[in-house]
């Protein structure tokens, strides 16, 4: 295992998206919102935030980024879902861990319109609280059941939005492998009652 990631719990990959991937998954989200597409509900953030849950496009990037995040942290990961939200001014992402279909989650930024970076916040396996400043792209890899985290309110001079995008996945024969794929029969296959279970 990556020895960093052994000890914190966590570790920042920078660029782990080119920006033109981003700008394409921005691009997909903002079509969503724009068509009511998204869901407007969310147990973390609140009922004004626009979320996806499995979209195609993004199941296809956290198929892709597998093996890459496998080799990278040492850990044989199998694809559980996507999230993506789109945060605007106000919001507040709760203090959590997350669910056992995320073990390990990854939380990159996709883009927005804002004037400063608005960072994750994490605690570290020695209890400490760690500032995340994430650029477009950045990624952050943690144990999602493990490490707390969450995000101060959205609320500074020039904020207006910020899209963000969640891989989960499980470790293969680990004690949360029967989430692989969240419990569906394939990667983008989105049936309504998983929207039940999800955050």
């Amino acid at each position: 295992m990556n020895s960093e990631f052994k000890e914190n719990g966590f570790i920042v990959i920078r660029n782990l998206f080119n920006k033109a991937l981003c700008n394409s998954l921005y691009a997909v989200i903002c079509k969503l919102k724009e068509h009511n597409l998204t869901r407007r509900s969310d147990l973390l953030v609140g009922d004004d935030v626009d979320g996806v849950y499995c979209t195609p496009p993004f199941d296809m990037v956290l198929d892709h980024k597998t093996k890459f995040l496998s080799e990278k942290c040492g850990i044989g990961l199998i694809p559980a879902y996507t999230y993506a939200r789109i945060y605007k001014k106000g919001h507040t992402l709760k203090k959590h861990f997350d669910r056992s279909a995320s073990e390990y989650n990854t939380t990159i930024h996709l883009g927005g319109k804002y004037k400063t970076l608005w960072p994750v916040w994490i605690e570290s396996a020695k209890g400490e609280d760690f500032k995340c400043d994430m650029g477009i792209g950045d990624g952050l890899f943690f144990k999602g059941c493990e490490r707390e985290h969450w995000r101060e309110p959205f609320d500074r001079d020039g904020d207006k939005l910020h899209a963000q995008m969640f891989m989960s996945y499980v470790e293969k024969n680990g004690k949360y492998a029967e989430w692989a794929f969240d419990k569906r029969d394939s990667l983008s296959h989105n049936d309504p009652k998983h929207w039940k279970i999800i955050r």
